[in-house]
């Protein structure tokens, strides 16, 4: 599979995420931001954004691995 393919892939399973999710998932593996300041922004604990990103990022290998 081309690098091109995966790209679309990704951005089609990243689509069929929930506005939160993809926005969690961009702040902390895209942006790199910490957990503490993703919180921060959310107006959540620590807790409550990595038990989300972590139901996002199984969401999303779900996603993804459908479409391949």
């Amino acid at each position: 599979m081309e690098k091109k393919e995966r790209f679309q892939q990704l951005n089609s399973a990243l689509a069929k995420l929930s506005e939160e999710q993809r926005e969690l998932l961009v702040l902390s593996r895209f942006q790199g931001l910490k957990y503490e300041e993703i919180s921060k922004i959310n107006g959540t604990t620590v807790g409550v954004v990595k038990v989300k990103i972590h139901r996002a990022i199984n969401k999303l290998r779900e996603v993804y691995f459908e479409s391949v």
